[in-house]
C-alpha cells in the first residue's frame, strides 16, 4: 500500500497542540441523579460501591459521596446504556455481572475490577430484557440470569463457569427477582409477575409454587431474599414484606410496604428496608418486627456495607441517599451521577446565565450558566414536573403535574414557589403542557392528555375548558400546546389524531392538512413566524418545516428521525440545531448539510430539550438528557471525519469522509489527515486532492462538505494492523505546524480476512 510516513515527532507535536485546542466538548455540572434501580456495596474493598439505572452503570470509591460512570463499550453502538439489573459478587471482590441495553434489546456483560473494564457474555437468551442477575455467595461462577420476552413468558438461565456456558432450567411466568440460597446452592427461590412465587430445591430441575395469597393478577414483585445464617427466614417485596413461615407453608405480611431490604453482614439479625413512600425502616431480630427510622427518604434499593453496618445506600427515582447512622437520616448524595431523566430547559434571563431544567421526579436550577445545579427538594417525590415560562417575564415559571391538584408559580426564576391556581376543571388529569400568551400574560392555556384544553384570562382566578376543540375519535389525546410569537390568535395544539389550529386564541380548532406525523412539538422561526417546524419526539418521523403558516408542509433530511426540540439562531433562519436522538446535530445551511456534536463527551444517547445562545465568537449550547451538558461550539474553521463503515477486513477499502466549516472569510490552510497506529506510529493516507502527499493546501471556502466523496482511500493489508484504529484530521495555518480549527477523530475496526 502506498503511504507516507512523517517522523513520530513531527506529528505528535502536530496533534498535540491541535487536541490542546479543546474548543468543542461536552461538559456538565449535573443536575446529577436520577432514576436509579439497585445499589451495591463491593463485598471485599471498603468505599467501593455500585449503582445501576436508566443510565447505566455507576461506581463509587469512597462509599457513596461521589461517583463515575461505567459503560462498556457496546456493540452495537445502539444497544444502549441503560443498567436495570445487575449482581456484585458476595465471593469475590470487584465482580459484577451487569446487563445494558434499552427497550427490548439487552446483553450481558461482565466486570473483574470493580466496573472500570467490561467484557461480553454471550447467551442462549439472545438480546431478550434481563430481569434479574443472581450470583452465589460461595461460588463465584455459578449465575442465574432472569430474562423476559413478555409480560407473560420468562426464562432462567443457568451457568456454573462463569458464563462461559448456559443451561435453561426454567420457563415460565416472567421472573421478577432471584435467589440463591447463601446456605444450599441447590435452593432457589423465584419471584415471579402475575403468579405464585416458586422455589426448587434441586438446582433447578424442579420448581414448587408457593402462593402468597394475594390476588396475583396484581403480583409485581421487586425482591426475594434467603437469610445468610437461616434457610427458614425467606423475604419477599411486593408493595409490602412478607415472610416465609416454613412450619405453617405460608406467607406472613410483616406490615410495612418494603420496596428492598439487605441484612448486615456481620450481623444478619439487623435488617433495613426501604419503601416508596414510607421512608427507611430496621429490624434488629432478623425482619420479626421493623422501626420507621427516616420518613423523608424512600428508595426502591437499599444495601449496607460489609465493613459498617451503619453505612447504607439507598437507591431511588431521584438518585442515591446515603446514611451513615444506621438509616436513622439520609442525605442525597448522586455527585457525579449522570441520570437524570431532563424533558424541558429554560433560560431566565437573556445572558443565559440563569437556567432551569425539570423532568422525571426533579426540578433544578442553575446560576452560572449549568456550571453547577441546585436541585428544589421538594419536587423529588413528583412524578413528571412541567413547566411553562412567561415570555414577557423570563424570571416567571409555571409548574404543574400529574400528581398535584394546584399549579405553582415562580417569580424569581425557579428558586421559590408559591400556590397559583387549583387544578383547572376540578379534576385530576395528566396535565402535558402549559403556554402563556406572548401578547397577554394573563391568559395561560393548559393541555389535559385526555383532549382537554383549559385556558385562564385572569390568572388563574377562573378556567374555562375550550369545548371546541374535539377530535374525530374519543381517544384523542393532547400533548403541546404552541402559540405564535407575533400573532396570539393562532394556537397550535398537537394531538395523537394530528396537528390543530386556532385563529380566535382558543375559541375553535381545526385540523391543520398535510402534516403527516403525529406531533408532538411545534417551534417557531424568531425572525419569521409564518416559518414553523414540527416534530415527533419520541415517536420519530423526522422534521417537518412549513414557511406558509401551516398550509403546506415539506420534510426536511435530518440525520435522525426522533427530534425533541430546534433552536434557531435568531439572526439566522438558516442556521440552526436539533435535538433528539443520537444527541445534538448542526445546520448552517437551512439543513441542506448536518454536524453531528455528540462525539465530544456527550454522555447520553439521546436528548431532549436544547438552549443556544448564539454569540460572535461561537455558539453556546445547553441541551438537556441525562443531565445539562454545555458544549462550545466557536465560530472558526471546524473539521468533522468519519468512516463510511466502522468494521473492515483485510482485503477491504478504506475510505475516510470528511465536513470543513469555515463560517469566515475563505483563508489558506493545509490539510492533514492520517491514521493512527497501536504504537503510536501515524501515517498519512494517499488523497484524491494531492495524489500522495500527506497534506492538502489551498482555498478553504466558506462550507462545504465532502459526505458523499471519498476524500481518502486505502487497501487494508497487513500495513495496518487488525485491532481498533484511529483516524485524525486537522486544519493547520498553510505552511505552518499550527493548528487552527479542532481535531476530529474516528475510530475503526479491522479484522481477519472475509470469508
Amino acid at each position: 500500500m502506498n503511504r507516507h510516513i512523517l517522523s513520530l515527532t513531527t506529528i505528535l507535536f502536530c496533534l498535540c497542540q491541535l487536541g490542546l485546542a479543546g474548543d468543542g466538548f461536552w461538559e456538565t455540572g449535573g443536575p446529577y441523579g436520577g432514576r436509579i434501580e439497585r445499589v451495591e456495596y463491593d463485598c471485599g474493598t471498603p468505599g467501593l460501591c455500585y449503582a445501576g439505572g436508566e443510565n447505566g452503570f455507576f461506581r463509587s470509591e469512597d462509599g457513596g459521596l461521589n461517583w463515575e460512570r461505567s459503560v462498556p463499550d457496546l456493540t452495537p453502538k445502539e444497544l444502549g446504556v441503560d443498567c436495570t439489573s445487575f449482581c456484585a459478587s458476595r465471593a469475590v471482590e470487584g465482580l459484577v455481572y451487569a446487563g445494558f441495553g434499552y427497550f427490548s434489546s439487552y446483553s450481558l456483560f461482565k466486570s473483574v475490577d470493580g466496573g472500570l473494564s467490561w467484557e461480553g457474555i454471550r447467551g442462549p437468551w439472545g438480546t431478550r430484557s434481563l430481569s434479574a442477575i443472581a450470583s452465589s455467595p460461595s461460588n463465584a461462577d455459578y449465575i442465574l440470569v432472569a430474562t423476559y420476552e413478555t409480560y407473560e413468558l420468562g426464562q432462567i438461565y443457568q451457568s456454573f463457569d462463569g458464563g462461559a456456558s448456559w443451561e435453561m432450567i426454567f420457563e415460565g411466568a416472567r421472573p421478577c427477582a432471584i435467589c440463591i440460597d447463601p446456605n444450599d446452592a441447590q435452593t432457589i427461590w423465584l419471584a415471579c409477575l402475575f403468579d405464585a412465587p416458586k422455589r426448587s430445591m434441586d438446582g433447578g430441575v424442579t420448581w414448587q409454587d408457593l402462593p402468597l395469597g394475594l390476588v396475583l393478577s396484581y403480583f409485581w414483585p421487586t425482591a426475594i431474599y434467603v437469610s445468610p445464617t437461616d434457610s427458614s427466614d425467606v423475604f419477599i417485596c411486593e408493595m409490602g414484606l412478607y415472610s416465609w413461615n416454613q412450619r405453617g407453608l405460608t406467607w406472613v405480611d410483616m406490615g410495612i410496604e418494603a420496596e428492598d431490604i439487605c441484612f448486615c453482614a456481620d450481623d444478619p439479625s439487623l435488617m433495613y428496608a426501604c419503601t416508596y413512600k414510607e421512608g427507611l425502616y430496621s429490624s434488629d431480630d432478623g425482619g420479626d418486627t421493623w422501626t420507621e427510622r427516616d420518613d423523608e427518604h424512600n428508595g426502591m434499593s437499599i444495601d449496607a456495607s460489609p465493613f459498617d453496618a451503619d453505612d447504607v445506600l439507598i437507591a431511588s427515582y431521584s438518585g442515591i441517599s446515603r446514611s451513615t447512622d444506621g438509616c436513622a437520616s439520609a442525605e442525597f448524595s448522586s455527585n457525579g451521577m449522570i441520570a437524570q431523566d431532563s424533558y424541558q430547559l429554560f433560560a431566565c434571563d437573556s445572558e443565559m446565565n440563569t437556567l432551569v431544567v425539570s423532568g422525571m421526579h426533579f426540578l433544578a436550577r442553575s446560576s452560572d450558566a449549568g456550571m453547577n445545579w441546585e436541585i428544589n427538594d421538594y419536587f423529588r417525590d413528583i412524578y413528571s414536573v412541567c413547566l411553562a415560562q412567561d415570555p414577557n417575564d423570563r424570571s416567571v415559571l409555571y409548574e404543574c403535574s400529574p400528581s398535584e391538584d394546584i399549579i405553582q408559580v415562580s417569580r424569581n426564576s425557579g428558586q421559590d414557589w408559591e400556590f397559583f391556581s387549583y387544578w383547572p376543571g376540578g379534576q385530576w388529569d395528566w396535565c402535558q403542557d402549559l403556554a402563556v400568551d406572548p401578547s397577554d400574560s394573563n391568559r395561560i392555556y393548559v393541555a389535559m392528555l385526555s383532549d382537554a384544553i383549559f385556558r385562564t384570562e385572569n390568572l388563574g382566578l377562573n378556567w374555562e375548558r375550550l369545548y371546541n376543540f374535539v377530535g374525530s375519535s374519543s381517544d384523542l389525546r393532547t400533548y403541546a400546546i404552541a402559540i405564535d410569537p407575533c400573532d396570539a390568535n393562532r394556537i397550535f395544539v398537537c394531538t395523537s389524531e394530528g396537528l390543530y389550529l386556532s385563529t380566535d386564541y382558543g375559541d375553535s380548532f381545526l385540523p391543520v392538512e398535510g402534516l403527516p406525523i403525529e406531533s408532538r412539538h411545534i417551534k417557531f422561526d424568531p425572525i419569521d413566524s409564518s416559518i414553523i417546524y414540527a416534530s415527533g419526539g419520541w415517536r420519530g418521523g423526522g422534521l417537518y418545516r412549513s414557511i406558509d403558516s401551516g398550509e403546506s408542509w415539506d420534510k426536511l433530511a435530518t440525520p435522525v428521525e426522533l427530534i425533541n426540540d430546534v433552536a434557531i439562531n435568531p439572526s439566522d433562519s438558516d442556521d440552526f440545531y436539533i435535538s433528539g436522538d443520537k444527541g445534538v446535530h448542526h445546520t448552517r445551511d437551512n439543513g441542506e448539510t448536518w454536524i453531528s456534536l455528540s462525539t465530544k463527551g456527550l454522555q447520553c444517547t439521546s436528548t431532549t430539550a436544547i438552549l443556544v445562545d448564539f454569540g460572535e465568537a461561537g455558539n453556546t449550547i445547553h441541551a438537556a438528557g441525562a443531565a445539562v451538558f454545555t458544549y462550545f461550539e466557536p465560530n472558526s474553521p471546524s473539521v468533522w471525519l468519519s468512516t463510511s463503515a466502522s468494521d473492515y477486513h483485510v482485503g477491504d477499502t478504506l475510505r475516510l469522509a470528511l465536513n470543513l466549516s469555515n463560517t469566515g472569510d475563505q483563508m489558506l490552510v493545509d490539510l492533514a489527515v492520517a491514521v493512527g497506529l497501536p504504537d503510536g506510529t501515524l501515517i498519512y493516507l494517499p488523497s484524491l486532492w494531492t495524489g500522495y502527499s500527506p497534506f492538502y493546501s489551498g482555498w478553504l471556502p466558506g462550507q462545504f462538505s465532502l459526505t458523499d466523496y471519498t476524500l481518502l482511500e486505502a487497501p487494508v493489508d497487513a500495513g495496518l494492523p487488525m485491532g481498533t484504529l484511529c483516524a485524525y484530521a486537522a486544519l493547520l495555518e498553510q505552511g505552518t505546524m499550527n493548528y487552527i480549527s479542532n481535531i476530529a477523530t474516528t475510530t475503526f475496526t479491522i479484522a481477519s480476512e472475509s470469508e
